[in-house]
């Protein structure tokens, strides 16, 4: 069964926008290569505090929760800069759902001790 895909893309400020691109490329090369269903793409250019799209995203995807598996962006940090918020909010939401919540840079984040780990980073 292909997997049905939301993409999130997000830079923090107008001087990054072209970082937007990039992210889209890799994910939707990811998705080819890994032959997954783009169901729908979400771009935003704004702080981890203003994240319109990402909740425009939430939305989306917990109304279609049964046309989407997985919702991918490059980093965990595209999601929240904060891992414990991203961890405790985001990530049980999307599970309800049955959505998986990836990234194809670096992993999101699921427990205390990740987190930790990758706070050392």
């Amino acid at each position: 069964m292909t997997k049905k895909v939301v993409l999130y893309c997000r830079v923090s400020s107008e001087i990054l926008k072209k970082d937007l691109d990039r992210q889209k490329r890799m994910l939707v090369g990811h998705c080819l290569v890994n032959e997954y269903d783009l169901v729908w793409e979400f771009r935003e250019i704004a702080p981890s505090s203003d994240q319109v799209k990402w909740l425009q995203l939430m939305e989306f995807v917990t109304k279609n929760s049964e046309s989407v598996d997985l919702v991918l962006a490059t980093d965990w940090d595209r999601f929240s800069r904060d891992r414990d918020e991203l961890r405790n909010d985001g990530l049980w939401l999307f599970k309800e759902f049955g959505i998986c919540l990836d990234t194809i840079e670096t992993p999101v984040p699921e427990t205390e001790l990740e987190t930790f780990l990758y706070s050392l980073q």
